[in-house]
């Protein structure tokens, strides 16, 4: 089993794929203190086999490694809740966030960080094309109307979640 710690979410969720990808055997439980209905699917879906909140009570997370150690999903009842209401109403996502792919993720939030397209560029190591591609995509997924109304929504949302 692995335990993943990173500088925030979005890298987070690359480092479970990285490990998932070349270590097929391990088991990945997420400890995090980021908000689960945000992050929980996404790195259930990159490859975690369990999520859990720093915050949760010690029963709870002692629960959750001895279920990802006997090869079975650590799945909080209130996420279970969730996907089940997803599955049957696409309509019931309550978070924007959910339709941007991992990339477009990462951009949103470095741009909620006030970076610059070429920074973000230099720190996904892409061209600055790929990024403004990216942007683009984001733009149109929220059908803003401007580069502004993604960067003004992309910062109020990275305060929000107090991304690191």
């Amino acid at each position: 089993m692995g335990i993943t710690g990173a500088s925030g979410p979005v890298i987070g969720i690359r480092l479970i794929e990285d490990i998932t990808d070349q270590h097929k055997e391990t088991r990945v439980l997420t400890l995090s203190m980021h908000d689960e209905q945000t992050y929980g699917e996404r790195c259930l879906k990159a490859g975690a086999m369990g999520y859990v909140m720093k915050s949760d009570p010690p029963e709870m997370i002692i629960e959750a490694i001895k279920t990802v150690l006997n090869g079975e999903r650590f799945i909080s009842s209130a996420l279970k809740a969730r996907l089940l209401e997803r599955f049957f109403d696409d309509k019931a996502s309550s978070n924007p966030i959910e339709i941007l792919s991992g990339r477009e993720l990462e951009v949103y939030t470095m741009l909620g960080k006030g970076m610059s397209t070429r920074q973000i560029a230099e720190n996904l190591t892409l061209s600055v094309k790929t990024i403004e591609s990216y942007i683009d995509n984001i733009k149109s997924k929220f059908n803003f109307s401007s580069i502004r109304e993604v960067l003004f929504n992309a910062i109020k949302w990275t305060l929000s979640q107090d991304v690191t």
